[in-house]
């Protein structure tokens, strides 16, 4: 089936909604195509931005939302039913092997997930999500500041309207990059991204902060307020929105009194794969849908710090940051 008929059976079949932001007012931003559908009485959004190109930018969203909903369908149980590439190992047995509780392993999320055209670039995908947020994570937590950014991959007129800085850690092997959206409000919004080439890294969170940009000027939203909720993703974007709190930009600011280097390897790395949800079967792409996980790492948390979500390998009693995380 060919892209363009996809979208159709599924406007028809599954009521999907598209567009694209092109207004004059965001003319100096990338494209950035929007994709909702509502699937099995739950609803779905999914962004995709690229530099100059509309056709990526959908395509990015298309699988965006695929991983979305086949995360969805099978969170939480996937591990129990499927085998590892590569090695035949149960989730437990890793956990017994590295002395990890499971719970850090298979966290009720889409951490490490990623959906692509060939099994090895989703594994690729997989495994830079996983080092982007062990990174960020394992960094706060161990009171390591990021590096400031000045390279020159994002032109400085936009960086200057929209109020973005950028800054990054090197880490197993890769650049994890945070965007950083001042809004004139007091409060901020973040991206990530992660990828071997620097350069690339800022790119791809620039790509990422660009639907929160566009939200924020074509569609503002005054929240008096907003309770921090556990377990909830909106909560740490409303935090951060709404707070005023720039203590974490603080920090980033902050001397540098250890390296990255001290950031915790990943050294063991599995792949679990994931059905493709039904909706997207008959897509006529050879999508590979799979979660990438390692024992070594600082899973995701949406909760506010507690030492029962630290990896005990990086855990230093006492040490529990004093602002809330930043990945949501």
């Amino acid at each position: 089936m060919k892209l363009k008929n996809l979208v159709d059976d599924l406007v028809q079949k599954h009521s999907l909604k598209y567009y694209f932001y092109n207004k004059e007012a965001f003319s100096d931003l990338y494209p950035a195509a929007y994709l909702k559908i509502d699937y099995k009485g739950k609803s779905y959004e999914a962004w995709g931005v690229s530099k100059g190109d509309k056709d990526l930018a959908f395509f990015k969203a298309l699988v965006e939302l695929i991983e979305r909903i086949s995360i969805s369908e099978t969170c939480g149980y996937f591990f129990k039913e499927n085998r590892f590439f590569g090695e035949t190992v149960t989730l437990t047995q890793i956990s017994q092997k590295f002395a990890v509780g499971t719970k850090l392993l298979n966290s009720d999320n889409s951490n490490g997930a990623a959906v692509h055209l060939t099994k090895s670039k989703a594994i690729e995908s997989g495994l830079n999500e996983l080092i982007e947020r062990h990174t960020i994570l394992s960094a706060l937590y161990l009171n390591i500041p990021p590096l400031p950014y000045t390279g020159k991959v994002i032109c400085l007129n936009v960086l200057e309207k929209y109020k973005i800085k950028f800054y990054y850690w090197g880490s197993n092997n890769r650049y994890v990059v945070v965007a950083v959206h001042l809004l004139d409000n007091g409060g901020l919004q973040f991206s990530h991204a992660c990828s071997k080439k620097l350069d690339s890294a800022v790119l791809k969170s620039f790509e990422e902060l660009t639907p929160n940009i566009i939200s924020q000027f074509d569609n503002p939203v005054v929240v008096k307020d907003f309770a921090v909720r556990e377990g909830s993703i909106k909560s740490f974007n409303l935090y951060w929105k709404y707070s005023g709190d720039r203590r974490v930009l603080d920090f980033f600011n902050s001397k540098r009194e250890r390296v990255s280097s001290q950031i915790p390897v990943l050294k063991d790395i599995y792949y679990s794969e994931i059905n493709i949800s039904e909706v997207f079967q008959k897509i006529g792409y050879p999508f590979c849908c799979l979660k990438v996980i390692s024992p070594q790492a600082q899973q995701l948390f949406f909760d506010n710090w507690n030492e029962k979500y630290i990896h005990p390998d990086i855990y230093i009693p006492g040490r529990l940051p004093a602002f809330p995380h930043i990945i949501a």
